[in-house]
């Protein structure tokens, strides 16, 4: 069982090639917004195909879990909310980094969907949290592993 520290260090290596995922190819970047580039009306402007939604939501699945599974007390009323707003946050800042690189345009559908995947993620780690609580007779606690 991993210890809440280690979930930490989970979160931040995919934060990480989140950024590193979402700003590629770091070649184009430039010094200068192209902010006539931005789609701010989620869905419009230009195609979306499913594989682009469903690669925005996988993508921020595992940002939530690890989210959840690194606090200290992940039962806290609103730990679920704190990681869909920081894969909110996350989104809009990778969205605005895109601003900066010819060969990406930043959408607001994007974000809507990272935030999702951020949400999926979240509840997935609640549910296999409660459920692990629920079957092992010592509980589960993700800050001291079983001995």
């Amino acid at each position: 069982m991993f210890s809440a520290r280690r979930y930490n260090v989970c979160l931040i290596v995919w934060v990480i090639v989140i950024t590193g995922i979402t700003t590629y190819p770091w070649s184009r970047f430039v010094f200068h917004a192209h902010w006539d580039k931005i789609n701010w009306i989620p869905f419009h402007r230009f195609p979306f195909l499913p594989a682009d939604i469903i690669g925005n939501i996988l993508l921020f699945v595992p940002l939530g879990g690890f989210f959840i599974l690194s606090r200290s007390q992940p039962q806290k009323k609103y730990v679920l909310l704190s990681a869909v707003m920081w894969s909110g946050l996350l989104s809009f800042g990778v969205e605005f980094l895109q601003v900066f690189i010819h060969t990406r345009f930043p959408t607001m559908t994007d974000v809507m969907f990272n935030v999702v995947g951020g949400g999926i993620g979240g509840l997935l780690a609640l549910y296999w949290m409660r459920t692990r609580m629920k079957h092992d007779s010592y509980g589960f606690s993700p800050t001291f592993p079983p001995k």
